[in-house]
């Protein structure tokens, strides 16, 4: 049986784009000669489509477009993934298309609500297996989450159901499984295990076809895969691109694409960035250049995600501004390519200052005397900048935070946080460090003394992160514990060898944030658990 894995980067809301793209593909896998297409998880209209599926009218041109695709399916079989409306209630299906018309509906039967997932939201779960007959073979579909269980994959949710075991005793030839499963680092290998063990349990081959594209601050990263019934991986998409994956289910074992986890999570990046700009038809983008690690790869995955020629890069001095950041600045904008500019904002400072002083009375005689007030001015004038920049010159302006400034606030509200999305703010620290050394790793792109100098944010005369804060080694080893793993206090003391009252200022720390990360800009997910997405706290709360 010839299969075509239609593993498309559809844009939101974009139903007529997204059609177009599947009517490409059915086109593409009739010329092919394939007798089946499928396509991913709710692919007309683009995952995660959120609060659109509560407006009616997009629910019904959604599956007005699902009838345009069936009218197309003449002598070749496509399964559609769509939200479509049954006796009331919102389903998350798989359509099957052929002899010009709809032939049928597979629902979605497991509905996760935990993570970056809120489906209950919007779906009433499916409730009966289907099997359908397709170029005289017995196939079953399932979506997504239908199959992860299974594999004990579900964060420790339990379902009544296990659609994978109701299925071993169908005496299928082929199973399918729509996915939009999103990216985070070692996802890849988690998901060929769950493919693997659904076509061991079922006893047939499985092609799970994967979206890929960023959509908001979820990155999907493709790789669509096709396992035989011992379980064998034969056949492998590309990641973070479009492909229509032709697939022979009795053909030898293709060549796979090699997936390495520093490169991988950079293309996630640079994806995440490129589809957030040019899906809502944005060019260009600006950040603040300050001669930093954080800014500096911020730099460097935007002149990847928009090329170079529209990126712009504005540093702002102070009378506090060292010339070593300075130089790393300039250094850095002639290493990557990209238009620099400069302006002082020292004469800005003094002017504000002498506004306030008349109101709170200046505390010092020295700006060197300067208190959390002072510091925070500096990096509000800079937003303020940027942001007149970032309107009169229609750029983009991109946040530089990092997870481990954001997560126990050592950043600026309406100061370094603005901006209308942040690349790297689910990188820890030292990931931003390893990932600077990977870019670095066949030329110079990061000047050596960027990511030799000991971390700052510049506000003071001689400041260092560590002065304000635990050596980022620890700091993030506590924070990963704290955050992505919910140890207790007394776990992360044991596996970190931190003390206690330190890994209880830092939950303090990251407790007392909450506010700051409520007014963050979007980021890109990468990490088990983000700040953004899939992270929700009471900005008030007293549990010690």
């Amino acid at each position: 049986m010839k299969l075509l894995a239609a593993q498309l980067n559809p844009i939101v809301g974009d139903l007529k784009g997204n059609r177009d793209k599947i009517l490409h593909a059915i086109e593409h896998g009739r010329e092919a000669g394939a007798h089946l297409v499928v396509t991913s998880e709710l692919a007309l209209c683009g995952y995660p489509p959120r609060d659109l599926l509560l407006h009616q009218g997009f629910v019904e041109e959604m599956e007005a477009h699902l009838a345009q695709l069936g009218k197309a399916c003449r002598g070749i079989f496509a399964v559609v993934g769509l939200a479509r409306r049954m006796g009331g209630t919102l389903r998350n299906s798989a359509a099957l298309l052929g002899e010009g018309k709809i032939l049928g509906y597979y629902d979605k039967q497991l509905l996760p609500t935990y993570d970056v997932f809120n489906e209950k939201r919007y779906f009433t779960p499916g409730s009966e297996n289907v099997v359908w007959q397709i170029a005289g073979q017995r196939v079953g579909v399932l979506i997504c989450e239908d199959i992860w269980y299974h594999a004990g994959e579900t964060e420790g949710v339990r379902y009544e159901i296990d659609p994978v075991a109701d299925l071993a005793n169908e005496k299928l030839d082929l199973l399918i499984n729509l996915s939009a499963s999103p990216y985070r680092i070692g996802r890849g290998a988690t998901r060929e295990r769950v493919a693997t063990q659904a076509a061991l349990a079922v006893k047939v081959p499985l092609l799970l076809v994967c979206q890929v594209g960023g959509n908001d601050d979820l990155l999907f990263d493709g790789y669509s895969l096709f396992v035989d019934a011992a379980g064998q991986l034969r056949q492998q998409a590309a990641g973070f691109s479009e492909e229509l994956m032709l697939v022979e289910t009795d053909a030898a074992v293709k060549k796979l694409p090699v997936r390495e986890e520093m490169s991988d999570l950079y293309q996630a990046l640079v994806l995440g960035l490129r589809d957030y700009c040019h899906k809502q038809g944005q060019e260009k983008v600006c950040l603040g250049v300050s001669g930093g690690v954080d800014s500096a790869l911020v730099a460097a995955i935007a002149a990847e995600a928009v090329g170079k020629e529209n990126l712009l890069g504005i540093m702002l001095p102070s009378w506090i501004t060292s010339q070593q950041s300075l130089d790393d600045a300039r250094e850095l904008a002639k290493r990557i390519g990209f238009r620099l500019e400069e302006a002082v904002i020292t004469p800005t400072y003094a002017s504000v200052i002498d506004t306030l002083e008349p109101m709170v009375g200046h505390q010092g005689d020295q700006w060197e005397e300067m208190g959390v007030t002072e510091e925070n001015l500096q990096a509000r004038l800079r937003a303020l900048l940027l942001m007149a920049l970032s309107n009169k010159l229609d750029y983009l302006l991109l946040a530089t935070s990092n997870k481990s400034e954001l997560a126990v606030g050592y950043c600026t509200l309406y100061g370094d946080l603005c901006g209308a999305m942040a690349p790297i703010a689910d990188l820890f620290k030292v990931k931003v460090y390893q990932l600077c050394h990977w870019l670095n790793r066949e030329r110079q792109l990061i000047p050596q003394s960027i990511l030799e100098r000991p971390a700052t944010a510049e506000l003071r005369v001689g400041q260092v992160d560590e002065q304000d804060l635990p050596p980022y080694a620890l700091m993030d080893r506590i924070l990963e514990g704290y955050i992505e793993k919910f140890l207790s206090l007394e776990e992360i003391v044991a596996t970190t060898g931190a003390s206690y009252d330190l890994v209880l200022q830092i939950a303090r720390r990251v407790q007392r944030a909450e506010f700051k990360r409520r007014q963050s800009p979007p980021g890109v997910r990468v990490s088990p658990r983000a700040l953004h997405v899939g992270r929700r706290y009471p900005i008030v709360q007293k549990w010690p």
